[in-house]
């Protein structure tokens, strides 16, 4: 049996999606879901939530996306970096580079400051950003503090809207 392809009036047909909540609710009783309740739902190996139609998953934030503006977004930001926030505002179209230049600091980074880490040959604090593909050397510091000041810097100018600086 070939599977039906979600169209924009489909969507709207089985789900009735609140752009300042950014909640899906059912409009129709489904499988396990009734009329009424939420249809996101989250995945044991995921940080997204997921709404499942016609035996199909998809990613929450983009239905939401394709509830309110009718076309697939080839990649979402969530400006706020809360994956479960799906307030329409909160989504924004970005390249795969721009919404990782929206990620927070690293889990390994033990600066407590983005771009800065240690140059233990220099004995000084080193900063660097990275900017498309590459990384941009920024020089060395003698305080993290000071590296940081300098990615503040390059993260604005190189990365616009989507600088994450924390």
């Amino acid at each position: 049996m070939a599977r039906r392809k979600l169209t924009q009036e489909w969507l709207r047909e089985v789900l009735d999606y609140d752009p300042l909540t950014g909640l899906f609710t059912c409009l129709v009783n489904r499988r396990k879901a009734r009329k009424g309740d939420l249809a996101a739902k989250p995945s044991a190996t995921s940080p997204y939530l997921y709404v499942s139609i016609g035996y199909r998953r998809y990613l929450a934030h983009r239905l939401a996306w394709f509830y309110v503006h009718g076309e697939w977004p080839p990649e979402l930001d969530h400006r706020d970096r809360n994956k479960k926030n799906n307030v329409i505002t909160n989504l924004r179209i970005a390249t795969r580079s721009q919404n990782n230049y929206n990620r927070g600091r690293s889990i390994k980074n033990t600066s407590g400051f983005k771009g800065v880490t240690w140059h233990a040959r220099r004995n000084k604090w080193q900063a660097q950003i990275k900017i498309s593909k590459g990384y941009k050397y920024l020089g060395v510091f003698e305080t993290p503090e000071a590296a940081h000041a300098a990615y503040v810097e390059a993260a604005k100018v190189g990365h616009g809207g989507f600088a994450r600086t924390e």
